[in-house]
């Protein structure tokens, strides 16, 4: 006669198949969450990152913020934090970033603005995004933010080519730069 060691096993390993789907739906459902936590915080950074660089060509000046066929200056007022109601390069700037910032689809009272001197920094927060998943744990809600800053175009390079010079070459470019 066999003596068994563990005496009666039967049905052992369908509570461990259920512990590890259990498991594993748990890690599923996670990442499902997390994935997208870091779709939003992508999508805001991408905003953040376009409304800083166009908010940064208006603070060199020179550039008038208007429709090139009619003349007529666009809407400006989309009420971000920090922006600026006003004329100068600075205040234009922030008018531009925030117009496109909330064109992007960002609402404007999560983006906030800020230009010293030759830098705009635009910082994009959203609140109050649902998990989907994590409200099984307690979880409700999450934050995403995202921040970006870009400085005024400089002046741009030019190069003197002597007569005959048909080309520009990488080499000629170089020896220009160092000669400068």
């Amino acid at each position: 006669m066999k003596k068994r060691i563990f005496g009666k096993s039967r049905g052992q390993i369908a509570v461990l198949y259920a512990g590890i789907i259990a498991v594993l739906l748990g890690a599923v459902a996670l990442g499902a969450d997390v994935a997208v936590m870091y779709v939003k915080w992508q999508q805001a950074q991408k905003v953040a990152d376009v409304a800083a660089l166009a908010g940064a060509n208006y603070l060199a000046g020179g550039v008038t913020y208007a429709d090139s066929t009619t003349g007529t200056a666009y809407p400006t007022a989309s009420g971000c934090n920090g922006e600026s109601s006003g004329t100068t390069s600075a205040e234009i700037a922030t008018q531009v970033a925030c117009t496109y910032a909330v064109n992007n689809g960002l609402p404007a009272s999560t983006v906030t603005i800020s230009e010293p001197a030759s830098e705009i920094k635009v910082v994009a927060t959203e609140t109050g995004l649902p998990y989907f998943f994590a409200k099984t744990l307690g979880m409700s809600t999450y934050s995403v933010s995202a921040a970006a800053a870009a400085q005024a175009p400089g002046p741009v390079d030019t190069v003197a080519l002597s007569r005959g010079c048909s080309r520009l070459d990488s080499n000629a470019l170089h020896h220009a730069r160092r000669a400068a």
